[in-house]
């Protein structure tokens, strides 16, 4: 979803300062050489559904994402064909192009979690897929004792959908379904 964001989904100032997710930049279709991204819905939501995050919920995200602005995204230019000139990508590469999460993987995520995680007490997380860190998320809060409906608002899911996938780690938390907390909530 990240890789998605265009700067007209960003609010930086007022009640609804944050990011409103339209939907995930999904597989790279090659037509003359050209890569070509598709949008596609949120996952577990309908076609034209969104999910916003609010940057009051992460303290400095806010604060991050104008300091990127201003240092790494083209001023939109309303009347421009070109999608990407009229509302920028927030998110690029260095020469300009969209996020490619195979190399991103690959050049990125893998070397570090592998320089991070080369000990034989954690070795087993060097490799850990990049794709699982929001399900890692998730898990750790629910642990922390977090309420579902906290855990549901910073994960972008509904607490139907926590409730569904993660029912083995609610249950050892002492999570009763209909309930809107674990037994020890911290929220």
């Amino acid at each position: 979803e990240t890789i998605a964001v265009r700067r007209s989904w960003v609010t930086l100032d007022g009640p609804r300062a944050g990011i409103t997710l339209h939907g995930a930049a999904v597989k790279v279709r090659r037509e003359a050489g050209r890569r070509e991204w598709t949008l596609a819905p949120l996952k577990h939501r309908q076609a034209g559904d969104v999910r916003f995050v609010a940057f009051a919920d992460h303290p400095g995200l806010g604060d991050a994402i104008r300091t990127h602005i201003a240092d790494h995204v083209a001023a939109p230019v309303p009347d421009a064909t070109d999608e990407d000139v009229r509302d920028p990508l927030l998110f690029t590469t260095h020469t300009g192009a969209p996020v490619d999460l195979g190399n991103f993987t690959k050049n990125w995520w893998r070397p570090v979690a592998t320089a991070l995680f080369s000990g034989a007490r954690d070795g087993q997380f060097a490799a850990f897929p990049f794709r699982l860190l929001r399900a890692s998320a998730i898990t750790s809060w629910l642990h922390q004792g977090h309420t579902l409906a906290w855990c549901a608002q910073h994960a972008g899911n509904s607490q139907g959908v926590i409730e569904k996938h993660y029912s083995g780690i609610l249950s050892e938390v002492g999570y009763t379904a209909g309930t809107a907390t674990p037994v020890d909530a911290v929220d």
